[in-house]
């Protein structure tokens, strides 16, 4: 059983470097976030479609309502930032990236010789 886990595990890790490699740390995120939601419809088919009695299903509940709507705040707040999607046609600009460049450009600047 702990080796179903380790190589579950390795292929979750690998998954996740493909999508860095391939697209971004970003959609890494999305996708992360993604997974709580994957899950929860998973127990939710389980419930309603396979076998109401399993341990593995999950009815809808007073507090599905709340559970949708932080999971869908939470995949378009990262996708809103990381500049995938436009949010009221405002594109974010990708937040702490650009302050950390334009702080490490007046960084440099600063430090190059002022040519006298």
């Amino acid at each position: 059983m702990r080796l179903a886990q380790v190589g579950v595990a390795a292929l979750g890790n690998m998954g996740s470097l493909a999508v860095t490699v391939h697209l971004s740390g970003m959609h890494r995120k999305i996708l992360d976030a993604m997974r709580s939601g994957i899950l929860w419809s998973f127990g939710l088919v389980v419930y309603y479609l396979v076998d109401p009695s399993s341990p593995y299903g999950e009815e809808i509940s007073s507090s599905s309502a709340a559970e949708l709507i932080g999971l869908a705040a939470l995949v378009l707040g990262q996708m809103t930032y990381g500049g995938v999607m436009t949010a009221g046609g405002v594109a974010s600009s990708g937040g702490h990236n650009v302050a950390c460049r334009a702080a490490s450009e007046t960084s440099t600047a600063a430090r190059m010789p002022s040519g006298e």
